[in-house]
């Protein structure tokens, strides 16, 4: 089943926890969410693919002298950069173009010294809004895809 993804895009919004959640190093009260959107041609359909998760503060990094700014555009940074490496690419099927933004994006990282968790939390997004298009286009969802084999 081959898959293009063809164009991204990339959307905030700010949200207040109900009380605060206190995880590690962190107590957040207030954390964006973001989401990721995914154009893609499966099978030569044209599908679209939704993730979303938080910007969890010091969830990936753990440095308590970053300030939060920096932590979110730390987030910000690799999402945008997976989405980047995702754009354009051609594959014979969702789980090859996996594969693809995995490594390019991985290589990437090394170079900027980037931790693995980090940079891989934009890879997963990506992937997870792939994972949505592919279904999409063919009408099932997720678990009967992954029993068939879609």
């Amino acid at each position: 089943m081959p898959v293009r993804i063809n164009r991204g895009s990339i959307h905030q919004i700010n949200l207040k926890t109900r009380m605060p959640f206190k995880y590690g190093i962190a107590t957040m009260t207030e954390v964006p969410m973001l989401f990721l959107r995914l154009e893609a041609e499966v099978d030569g359909q044209q599908s679209k693919g939704t993730a979303s998760d938080l910007l969890p503060p010091k969830w990936f990094t753990k440095v308590a002298d970053d300030s939060l700014d920096k932590e979110i555009a730390g987030m910000l940074k690799v999402i945008r950069c997976a989405l980047k490496h995702a754009i354009g690419l051609e594959s014979p099927t969702a789980f090859s173009a996996w594969k693809k933004i995995y490594q390019a994006q991985s290589e990437w990282a090394q170079s900027e010294n980037i931790p693995s968790l980090l940079a891989h939390f934009g890879t997963s997004l990506v992937e997870r809004a792939l994972i949505e298009s592919v279904c999409r286009s063919k009408g099932k969802a997720l678990g009967a895809a992954l029993r068939d084999g879609t």
